[in-house]
């Protein structure tokens, strides 16, 4: 991070601060209690933001972190800014960062959840709701999804701090018949502490 910004610095900048964030979620569904759908997913990204004395910003977004790639980040950037109109009171953020552990925004335990529990809530959801009622006819999705994020702040002001989150959910869609009506009906939950998320309360 301090070597983007002493490019964006070196390139004409008079400030410049970085975005960098990084995420990580899963997916898994039942239907009638055999898996339909399993995945995982990865994302990762660099914001950087500079400033002209007079006003005009420029910003740039890569998903490549070699050398290379971010120094045609703030190449890009730089052409951004110079290609803009100045706007009066744009400047560089200078208060406290906030603190996530404040927020109770991020539970460690959702980043450690097994294929094996997500399955086990989904067939515990699944029977559940099955012996609910004798016309349920389909559990039409049982699904789980949990995942986290971070990211980090940086500045030329000499600011830097992470941020991080997680959330996690799950959710149920059944069938019923009653002769010859049907009825389709679901509910679901997200929330950012798994001992929030109950799944036989969801059935």
């Amino acid at each position: 991070m301090e070597w983007l910004l002493g490019e964006a610095a070196d390139q004409g900048a008079w400030g410049a601060d970085i975005l960098f964030s990084r995420g990580f979620g899963n997916t898994f569904s039942m239907r009638d209690e055999k898996p339909e759908e399993n995945s995982s997913a990865c994302s990762f990204g660099i914001g950087l933001r500079v400033l002209f004395r007079d006003g005009r910003q420029g910003v740039a977004y890569s998903s490549a972190l070699d050398r290379d790639s971010l120094r045609d980040l703030a190449s890009w950037s730089l052409h951004n800014a110079r290609a803009a109109e100045p706007e009066e009171g744009i400047s560089l953020y200078a208060g406290p960062l906030p603190s996530g552990d404040d927020l109770r925004a991020d539970d460690p335990r959702l980043r450690i959840i097994t294929h094996p529990e997500r399955v086990e809530w989904c067939r515990e959801m699944s029977s559940h709701a099955r012996g609910l009622d004798p016309r349920i006819v389909s559990v039409r999705s049982a699904s789980w999804n949990d995942g986290w994020g971070e990211t980090l702040y940086a500045s030329s002001a000499g600011l830097l701090g992470w941020e991080s989150g997680s959330a996690g959910g799950c959710s149920l869609a059944i069938v019923a018949s009653d002769g010859d009506v049907f009825e389709m009906g679901g509910f679901g939950v997200s929330a950012r502490r798994l001992e929030d998320i109950e799944p036989i309360e969801i059935a």
